[in-house]
């Protein structure tokens, strides 16, 4: 590397230290744990799409058991592996894009932009995918803007950059909006297409992952897809919700400031401001909400914003750039808090590491990580019963659709059947979404099931805490068992 790029990777090396030291404890968070929590109870031999519904894709918890199988040997916890592994990524992607830009102000912006974003987001979202994913592509931005200006780049940069771009596009299928734009972008630059190395190294590690997934992961395809398109736009806010988000907030004056000073920009501002707009049409196609699926929009503005400010001329893009930046600031404060977990805590303080617990919510937030940190048997196949909100809102809005009627009975039963089969040393009723259910009573509409009042009957109820009910096993009832709903959400549905 030359004497140019010294500084640049002089300052992300110890910002990325620094990064991971102050980040060293944590916060955990939900995703992570439940990350974590698969990858090792697959170590375990339980069946991802099988004995646990997740609705993202295989890579990050064949990782995530990777993660925990070095734990288990080392007796470093599977969250410290974790960090570590990122931190290397991190270094990694810092070295590759420092390699490919030429210019200094260009190097500073990825830098800084770099462990900026990782700063700002990790309060709320430390070791999510999407950080990940901003590692993974920062050097693809950066070779796309080398492409654009028509300068040579050796091939073994080239196919390490597409290495290091494959498995964070393949987390998931929303993330190929990004290359497909960049490319978009380059063919009209150049007006030209053609196949470089870095396809090659993508379009290898895509194959390579898919006859994976077929061989030994086709449940995906075959039980989660119909599951999500059931159930899984529950969640969904309105669009202007959306573009409310902390992150996207950043990315959209991040978009007006390249406008205003696109002559300023180069090539690689040009390759950010389209990167930005990529990961904000994914956000918005996601359709969410959830803060951390904004982190690569944010990076990517930060890397566009740095560039106008650092740009040598004044222009009208720059003040646009600095109020961008100071909104940036105060992403971790709007984007909430890491942990949503403390009523639960309190509520299962009694629970004993290894005995099961049975939390009903739509929530995948408010027992998670604390199952994984308390070391408590999870009683239920799925982080949250996310997919009962739509059947919900169309009992609500007297939608006779009978596929929805089939969902929220299933939802019941397999509920039901985890109490009355496994018999959980407390199960733990969410009110917070109480306004959400038909009725305005999650558990009532619970109970409205036979299934689940026989399940219950073997329990009593004893102090809530906050907005969490609470109920411990009294007397065994076996005949309430009924093995075959276990299974209730992956059977054949109208």
């Amino acid at each position: 590397m030359s004497a140019s790029r010294f500084g640049p990777l002089a300052a992300g090396l110890i910002g990325l230290l620094l990064w991971a030291a102050v980040f060293w404890s944590g916060p955990l968070v939900n995703d992570v744990a439940w990350q974590l929590w698969i990858g090792r109870e697959m170590n375990r031999g339980a069946a991802l799409y099988g004995d646990i519904l997740e609705v993202n894709p295989p890579l990050w918890f064949w990782i995530g058991a990777g993660i925990e199988r070095i734990g288990s040997v080392t007796g470093l916890a599977g969250e410290r592996w974790l960090a570590l592994a990122f931190l290397g990524v991190a270094v990694g992607s810092l070295l590759l894009t420092l390699q490919v830009i030429e210019g200094r102000r260009g190097q500073w912006a990825a830098a800084l932009a770099l462990v900026a974003t990782l700063f700002l987001t990790s309060p709320y979202a430390h070791l999510q995918r999407e950080q990940f994913l901003l590692m993974a592509v920062l050097p693809y931005v950066a070779l796309a803007a080398r492409r654009a200006e028509g300068k040579p780049v050796p091939r073994g940069l080239a196919f390490a950059v597409g290495l290091l771009a494959a498995p964070g596009l393949a987390l998931k299928h929303h993330f190929l909006i990004f290359p497909a734009l960049i490319e978009g972008w380059l063919i009209w630059r150049r007006r030209r297409i053609d196949v470089r190395t870095e396809h090659v190294a993508l379009i290898g590690a895509a194959v390579l992952y898919a006859a994976a997934v077929l061989m030994v992961a086709s449940s995906y395809l075959e039980t989660m897809l119909p599951l999500l398109r059931a159930g899984y736009h529950g969640y969904n806010p309105s669009l202007w919700t959306l573009l409310f988000q902390p992150g996207i907030v950043v990315a959209m004056f991040a978009l007006a400031a390249a406008l205003l000073g696109r002559e300023r920009l180069g090539a690689l501002g040009h390759a950010a401001a389209v990167g930005t707009a990529a990961f904000t049409l994914v956000f918005i196609v996601q359709g969410k909400n959830f803060h951390y699926q904004a982190i690569p929009a944010l990076g990517l503005a930060l890397l566009t914003l740095l560039i106008l400010l650092l740009a040598k001329k004044s222009g009208s893009g720059r003040l646009v750039a600095g109020v961008g930046v100071l909104a940036a600031l105060i992403v971790p404060w709007k984007a909430g808090q890491a942990r949503y977990d403390q009523f639960f805590l309190e509520a299962v303080r009694e629970v004993r590491a290894g005995e099961g617990v049975v939390m009903i919510s739509p929530s995948q937030a408010l027992s998670w990580p604390a199952v994984y940190e308390r070391g408590l048997r999870w009683d239920a196949r799925t982080m949250g019963l996310w997919m009962v909100l739509s059947p919900w809102a169309a009992e609500k809005a007297g939608d006779r659709d009978p596929r929805m009627a089939a969902l929220g009975q299933a939802v019941q039963r397999e509920v039901a059947a985890e109490i009355a089969c496994k018999r959980p040393a407390m199960v733990v009723v969410d009110r917070f979404y109480d306004e959400d259910a038909p009725g305005g009573d999650v558990f009532a509409w619970f109970m409205a099931d036979p299934r689940f009042r026989a399940a219950m009957a073997g329990y009593r109820e004893i102090a809530p805490v906050a907005v969490l009910r609470r109920f411990v096993p009294v007397q065994a009832n076996r005949a309430a068992c009924v093995p075959g709903d276990l299974v209730a959400l992956t059977r054949t549905r109208p």
